[in-house]
């Protein structure tokens, strides 16, 4: 990671929903770039529900980069430091409606919300997708019972053009599946549906010695994110017995040399009873059964260098169905990691 941002990139996302105002203080950045990205946990207030168009087709492989549909470009409009736009996407409510099926009638509520953001911090623009997991309980105690797991496909990568050619390489680092904190971190790319968890426990958001579910979040503003009003469950339980989680994953963005920082992410967050989510399995062990619900959710900014727009696509980038052993990876100490994928920059138009 050469920069703040990139460090910033990859600590929104390791860390299962930090808040990002917290990664910006333990970074260092400036006060306007903490505003940026403190301002990115607040969904926004009145704005219309969208749909994002098709999901993700993550099931289909070998496609040349040709073969996608483009369902939404970005606009790249300066914006001023510290000013962060958001558009809300469609979410999802579940009220349990037939609780008594799966004897989790202790479980009221569901909610997901997620929203698209653009943000200018140290003046670099950066596009990046915000999600909030909320889960409502008949009493404060039943909190405990239950938890979310998180399932990630795909990858961040950086794409340059060299000599009129579109060139791929894997320098984005993130710590996973760790069974220590000392653990190197690894290339971030997921070829195929992997838990997303940084270390080995698969329930989203847990930390090694604290109690689930110590790192949850409640808020003193019933509904709010609001990173000002939150309370972490191990410091003081609430009064509503309602917690949720956060994630910022990684964001996309042009780098002083005229690369891009593309993600191309889908992601399956799940509501399970704890007792339910097993233990010891492998990271690519797939979905786990008896989920009470599950939100699917995408992040897709691929930038596309003839039309200089980063684009949302309808599937994974084949860049990101490689498996490791396909990318020219000679480390994992941050150095560059550079891919032997190299195309034409005219298959990017076709």
């Amino acid at each position: 990671m050469k920069n703040s941002i990139y460090a910033a990139v990859v600590m929104l996302t390791m860390t299962g929903g930090v808040y990002a105002g917290t990664a910006a203080e333990q970074l260092g950045l400036s006060d306007g770039a903490k505003t940026a990205f403190g301002a990115l946990a607040m969904p926004a207030a009145g704005i219309p529900f969208l749909s994002e168009g098709p999901a993700i087709q993550t099931e289909k492989r070998g496609y040349s980069v040709a073969e996608h549909k483009v369902f939404k470009t970005y606009s790249n409009s300066p914006l001023p430091e510290g000013k962060v736009e958001r558009t809300q996407r469609t979410g999802l409510v579940w009220d349990n409606p037939e609780c008594g099926a799966g004897n989790s009638c202790e479980i009221k509520s569901v909610r997901f919300s997620a929203w698209d953001y653009r943000v200018t911090a140290e003046g670099k623009l950066s596009f990046g997708v915000g999600v909030a997991s909320h889960y409502k309980t008949d009493a404060v105690p039943s909190l405990e019972k239950y938890g979310f797991v998180q399932w990630i496909q795909g990858c961040v990568f950086e794409s340059e053009v060299k000599n009129g050619k579109l060139n791929y390489s894997h320098p984005i680092l993130r710590p996973y599946w760790q069974q220590t904190p000392a653990d190197p971190a690894v290339v971030f790319q997921h070829p195929v549906l992997a838990l997303d968890s940084v270390d080995r426990d698969p329930v989203y958001a847990s930390s090694p010695g604290i109690p689930h579910p110590g790192g949850y979040k409640w808020n003193r503003v019933e509904g709010s994110v609001d990173n000002d009003t939150m309370v972490r469950y191990f410091n003081e339980k609430p009064v509503i017995p309602e917690l949720y989680v956060t994630d910022f994953p990684a964001t996309a963005s042009l780098t002083g040399r005229g690369a891009a920082i593309n993600t191309s992410l889908s992601f399956k967050t799940c509501l399970y009873k704890i007792s339910d989510v097993p233990q010891g399995v492998p990271a690519e062990s797939g979905v786990f059964p008896g989920a009470l619900v599950c939100y699917d959710w995408n992040v897709s900014y691929i930038y596309n260098h003839s039309k200089k727009v980063f684009e949302a696509w309808d599937r994974i980038h084949p860049e990101c169905e490689k498996p490791l052993s396909d990318l020219n990876v000679t480390g994992l100490k941050g150095e560059r990691l550079d891919s032997d994928a190299v195309i034409n920059l005219q298959d990017q138009e076709k």
